[in-house]
């Protein structure tokens, strides 16, 4: 009887933790397909990403610029080129540039932090080429170069966080403390996700790349049809004035996404945990049918003598698939409260679904207690089919 019980315990267990890592892995795909209608700020497709350091490329800071005016100049005007920008940083493609904010006229409190922002630096041709809505104020000209007044255009969600009520346009920060130099905000675009792709909506601005000078940049080209077809001749474009072909690197932001800040661990986090629940699911059920036909073998001679007595197969059939379908039910009980407990510590790693989603909590456990069932059915019709003499002869 304490085997028994130490076997049942053990099934309950196996049961429990194979339901456990279903739900966890329901969870995480029902969380990716959320997260593949995302909105992300910008559309991914058909936009390829060049890479270009200008001092690998052999330019001096003096030369930079007019080697990306005219590299961007020449790539536009390919043949398959919708348009094309230059920023510093692509977006999801890594860390972006932290900047402390300091607004004009307010003075930090002593001991007071200045919140730290995102941005990007970016050319006039940006939000068209990755379709970033600008929902009011202008975009940025040629004419905001070195040499104007600094300007931002900033995202609706610091245009809430640092001027709330009040529209942004006009508005005045500083990214060097309270002394200045200030930035006019000349626009407000729609949010975007920036550093991850399950990223809460955080404050963010672009500024010009002829007012913020960075060595190395991100050529953006929207292709009309694939973006690998544009690899060979931006190449050669790029080739025309440079020697050194490993100052670029090509990737197209679908290939982006698919890293480490994009939709990488969405992806893979699903079949890892379904494929362990999987595992677990194969180990449960093996271990019902084992207990379920061990049991079975044990109660042979009560079962012949039930049979022998008028006992119909029925009532045999359904004595001995109850042993199995109760540690089924245990086993589920089990797994559903370590699924609640184990998904409180991962709800950061979910996007756009509860810990709790009582739709995957519910198939899960459907879809293991049909197959638990089905385990247990097959030893259960087996004991139906031994003839009573034949048993009792054997006693």
């Amino acid at each position: 009887m304490h085997q028994a019980g130490i076997r049942n315990s053990l099934v309950v267990a196996q049961v429990g933790g194979a339901l456990t890592l279903l739900i966890v892995g329901g969870l995480f795909v029902r969380s990716m397909q959320r997260v593949q209608h995302f909105d992300l700020g910008f559309d991914p497709r058909n936009l390829l990403n060049v890479t270009i350091d200008s001092r690998d490329a052999g330019y001096s800071d003096r030369q930079a610029d007019g080697f990306f005016q005219a590299l961007e100049a020449n790539v536009d005007a390919l043949p398959g080129v919708r348009s094309a920008s230059l920023a510093s940083y692509v977006p999801l493609g890594g860390f972006p540039t932290k900047a402390s904010v300091s607004l004009s006229g307010h003075s930090a409190r002593p001991g007071e932090q200045a919140p730290s922002v995102l941005f990007n630096a970016i050319d006039p041709p940006y939000f068209g080429t990755l379709r970033i809505t600008l929902q009011r104020g202008r975009n940025f000209t040629d004419a905001d170069n070195e040499g104007a007044p600094p300007v931002a255009i900033v995202n609706q969600t610091m245009e809430r966080r640092f001027w709330p009520q009040e529209d942004a346009a006009g508005k005045r920060f500083s990214m060097n403390g309270d002394a200045g130099p200030f930035l006019t905000v000349v626009g407000v675009v729609n949010d975007g996700k920036y550093q991850s792709v399950g990223e809460d909506a955080q404050p963010f601005f672009y500024v010009p790349l002829a007012q913020n000078f960075s060595p190395k940049r991100v050529l953006q080209i929207r292709a009309l049809a694939s973006p690998e077809s544009l690899i060979a001749p931006v190449k050669a474009q790029i080739s025309n004035l440079t020697t050194d072909g490993s100052a670029m690197d090509f990737e197209t932001m679908e290939q982006s996404l698919e890293g480490a800040f994009g939709f990488f661990a969405f992806r893979l986090a699903p079949g890892f945990a379904t494929a362990l629940g999987l595992i677990g699911l194969v180990l449960g059920v093996v271990g019902v049918y084992g207990v379920v036909s061990y049991a079975a073998a044990q109660r042979a001679r009560e079962i012949g003598i039930r049979a022998a007595l008028g006992a119909q197969r029925r009532d045999i059939l359904l004595l001995v698939w109850r042993q199995g379908v109760r540690l089924i039910v245990a086993g589920i009980a089990v797994g559903l409260a370590a699924a609640w407990a184990l998904t409180r510590s991962m709800a950061h790693l979910l996007v756009g679904i509860s810990s709790g989603d009582p739709f995957t909590y519910t198939i899960a456990a459907i879809a293991l207690l049909l197959v638990g069932v089905t385990a247990c059915w097959i030893p259960a019709r087996r004991a139906t089919c031994v003839a009573p003499m034949v048993v009792l002869r054997g006693e």
